[in-house]
């Protein structure tokens, strides 16, 4: 699967499995959309990728309003 400079958007992406397929995505040269309720760890998450093109959104996903506002930023921040 080719991802170099596609966005991905990944829930949970802070942690656990988001975080590993966020590394894994990153090495393949995705640009990053992080997703995830607690806005430290995505600030560690973050400054973990390096030099990957990536950003945090802290969202509650259980939250349908804060979920179709976020992939708003998303498209905004990335300009996809």
């Amino acid at each position: 699967m080719d991802v170099k400079g596609k966005v991905v958007a990944i829930t949970g992406g802070a942690g656990g499995l988001g975080l590993a397929m966020a590394q894994e995505l990153a090495a393949a040269g995705a640009r990053l959309a992080l997703i995830d309720v607690d806005q430290d760890r995505l600030e560690q998450a973050c400054a973990l990728l390096g030099e990957t093109e990536v950003q945090g959104y802290a969202v509650d996903i259980t939250d349908e309003e804060d979920v179709m506002a976020t992939f708003q930023y998303i498209l905004e921040d990335f300009g996809q």
